[in-house]
């Protein structure tokens, strides 16, 4: 199962005889590799690459919890599962057959394919920079909603709307108060107490013609959450005006409502329990791969690619794809308490469908321009935020501890800091920044035993208030994604200081000459580039801008790995918490430690800090095993003098060397 949420053109592949993840029974017509255009079910069960899911549907019907909110990120397939199951409810028959959940679920299917009354809601474009606009965007969504049953009425000679349904009319259900939600002009004119009842209403109109409860299905529903963090609403009485009408909407539809039957509500991300109010209480929700019975259905599971890449038609038309390739590029989501990983569909299907129409194999980012941030690279320029994304950079993971439930509150603070409107960031806000891109799909999300202190891949836990969770980076896709961005800080750290592109590049340069030879001329070369580099600003006002500046700088280079701000696993004795060295720069079985002082303190004290504070046993950890060629060095830059003095080491019980930059500024 694929989503499909921008327009690509459509690949015709014939189809052999014998084959299909589906076992269709439409064999001698051309099908597309994939559809990539459309997220409608109908349509995407007849591409080759189609993938059933079908049992998403038994999964979800035999669910004990009456309404169930399950949040993945975008790109998972969320809106075509959704699709299917409202197809399915209404009795599509046709469309199942030879499927899952018709051959497998023989019993199942008979029973419950039939046709119920359905309630579809998709809360995608509510969203606005005021309480108007998103009152009015509301009505709109609302009025979409009514025009699926507009079957119900009709009208007559004279231009009356009446009921179709015998049950209605003779029912106390005025058709003009249908008519209001029906008739576009009118739903948008109606007060924010009318649009707050509308489904409620519906579902009593439904529940009367069908004589049976209504399954509601409702999509995005954090859409509103999150366009209150990116629009531009800085008026708060809106804000909580906002607030107020969505919280009501929701408590009338899902909690105070008599005819509903059962509920399936998708999100992106836990924002959505901002506006949740009373109807929280009803809600079981499921967060992205917390659950084994619905991880399965999200994305593509490691069998289902293989399956997929086994394909004739898939081989014939990609085969440069293999399983070993597409794991490392975009595997890496894991399920708690299984081995099981998940794949982003959107991104697999991409791949198979660029080289089929390009007929090359070139790694590309697919999943990431769907996503909710925009700003990632400005706020990766404050310090508060870097520090964490290069720890999670540099140690593969961090620790923060989580929002048990977010509140309007928490998405005003969100939005300060991602508009960056903000004057002081806590450490709170950060780690809500980074619980958010968890959500969105930037990292997985491992929760912690407290007792034990062993790490779990229970996302489960998230939702409890006394658990903090570790985050690691997916996948090379996202890890790519997070490069690009750092790549886009150096491009501002290099404005921002003034920096030019050719001292730069020598610096860049000096630094790959370095780990190739390790020889004193060329520490003095990387002291010299060091040195023109930096004389260009006159910025720089302590030790803190010149590691910044000479590791971002770095960060993103072909050349070698580099790492920032590197915490040790060994601690000083007695109290206090894990040493921090500055950085490490590792080119194939070499590796340097630096150290960066300014001024007053000398290269040689920077190289001891290394050995006092045990630095040097980062070497010593697993990950770096690989390295034969040990170095310490130690760099001072001399603002008044205008120097660059270098003290090195090869190795632990190497004699230490000292060189100085030979330029003439």
């Amino acid at each position: 199962m694929l989503i499909c949420i921008t327009d690509c053109s459509r690949t015709k592949v014939k189809m052999n005889e014998s084959s299909s993840l589906n076992d269709s029974k439409v064999r001698d017509s051309e099908k597309s590799l994939c559809e990539l255009a459309s997220h409608k079910f109908a349509t995407i069960k007849e591409t080759i690459t189609f993938v059933d899911k079908t049992l998403f549907i038994k999964c979800l019907l035999s669910d004990t919890s009456k309404i169930v909110l399950l949040t993945a990120p975008r790109a998972f397939g969320k809106t075509t599962l959704m699709d299917m199951l409202k197809q399915f409810l209404l009795g599509k028959r046709s469309l199942f057959e030879n499927l899952k959940i018709c051959t497998e679920e023989t019993q199942f299917f008979s029973k419950h394919c039939k046709l119920h009354p359905v309630i579809h809601i998709d809360l995608g474009s509510v969203r606005g920079s005021s309480f108007t606009e998103v009152k009015h965007k509301l009505a709109l969504a609302i009025n979409r909603t009514f025009q699926e049953h507009k079957y119900l009425v009709k009208k007559t000679d004279d231009g009356r709307i009446v009921w179709t349904s015998e049950k209605l009319s003779i029912s106390h259900i005025d058709v003009e108060d249908f008519e209001n939600f029906y008739v576009k002009k009118k739903c948008v004119t109606l007060s924010e107490a009318d649009l707050i009842d509308s489904l409620r209403f519906l579902s009593k109109v439904l529940h009367t013609h069908y004589e049976e409860n209504v399954f509601v299905l409702i999509d995005e529903y954090d859409a509103p959450a999150v366009g209150l963090v990116f629009e531009t609403c800085s008026n708060k009485d809106d804000i909580g005006l906002i607030n107020d009408c969505l919280k009501r909407f929701m408590a009338n539809t899902l909690k105070f409502n008599d005819f509903i039957k059962r509920s399936l509500i998708f999100a992106c991300v836990r924002l959505a329990g901002a506006f949740s109010g009373d109807a929280a209480r009803v809600i079981e929700h499921y967060p992205f791969l917390s659950d084994l019975r619905y991880a399965p259905y999200l994305g593509f599971t490691d069998e289902e690619v293989k399956q997929l890449l086994e394909l004739p038609e898939v081989k014939a038309a990609c085969g440069k794809v293999t399983f070993k390739i597409i794991r490392k590029w975009y595997d890496g989501y894991m399920v708690s308490n299984s081995p099981l990983k998940i794949f982003s569909s959107w991104s697999v299907l991409n791949l198979l469908e660029r080289v089929y129409t390009t007929g090359t194999l070139k790694y590309s980012s697919f999943w990431i321009d769907t996503g909710h941030v925009k700003n990632l690279g400005k706020l990766f320029a404050e310090p508060s935020v870097r520090e964490k994304i290069e720890e999670l950079i540099s140690n593969g993971e961090v620790k923060i501890r989580t929002v048990k439930s977010v509140n309007v509150d928490h998405l005003t603070s969100l939005k300060e800091l991602i508009c960056l409107e903000f004057d002081e960031i806590s450490k709170e806000i950060v780690e809500l920044f980074l619980q958010f891109l968890a959500d969105s799909g930037y990292f997985n999300i491992l929760s912690i035993d407290k007792k034990t202190d062993e790490i779990e891949t229970n996302t489960e836990d998230f939702e409890n208030d006394s658990k903090c969770c570790i985050l690691k980076i997916p996948n090379f896709e996202i890890k790519q994604h997070i490069r690009n961005v750092c790549y886009s800080e150096a491009l501002a750290t290099a404005f921002e200081f003034n920096l030019k592109a050719t001292s730069i590049k020598n610096y860049v340069s000096a630094l790959k000459l370095l780990l190739e030879s390790t020889s004193e001329r060329a520490f003095v070369d990387l002291a010299n580039a060091v040195l023109v580099l930096l004389s260009q600003s006159q910025k720089i006002m302590n030790e803190k801008e010149l590691h910044h500046i000479l590791y971002t700088l770095v960060y993103n280079s072909r050349y070698f790995e580099s790492h920032s701000e590197v915490q040790i696993k060994k601690k000083r004795k007695g109290p206090g918490i894990a040493n921090t060295l500055d950085m490490v720069i590792i080119s194939k079985n070499v590796g340097i430690i630096f150290e960066y002082k300014m001024n007053s303190k000398s290269a040689n004290e920077a190289l001891q800090q290394i050995f006092e504070k045990q630095y040097y046993t980062k070497f010593d950890e697993p990950d770096y095993k690989h390295i034969s060629k040990k170095i310490y060095a130690g760099l001072t830059f001399e603002t008044e003098e205008k120097k660059v003095f270098i003290t090195y080491q090869v190795g632990t019980e190497g004699i230490s060397k000292s060189v100085c930059s030979d330029t003439l500024l």
